[in-house]
């Protein structure tokens, strides 16, 4: 993930520094390297929230019924991370 957060701001900076742009040539803001920063700047909060101790011990109680398991991990995971 963290290339991809690299690639994108490098890539906002090269578009910033391009003199053949009109945006710099006329000191505008780049919209996409704007876009691009924005982007980055949202991954890179979105940081990936595992399963404490304690919800993995919930989450064991489900071992006798397997079938049942898996959407506590998923649901679990989905609301740690999704909002």
């Amino acid at each position: 993930m963290n290339d991809l957060i690299y690639r994108l701001r490098k890539r906002a900076e090269i578009r910033r520094q391009i003199d053949t742009r009109k945006s710099v040539q006329e000191g505008k803001p780049d919209r996409i390297a704007d876009l691009l920063e924005e982007a980055a700047d949202y991954i890179d909060k979105r940081k990936w929230s595992g399963l404490t101790d304690e919800e993995r011990k919930q989450i064991v109680s489900y071992i006798n019924d397997p079938i049942a398991w898996v959407p506590a991990v998923e649901a679990k995971l989905k609301e740690k991370n999704c909002g």
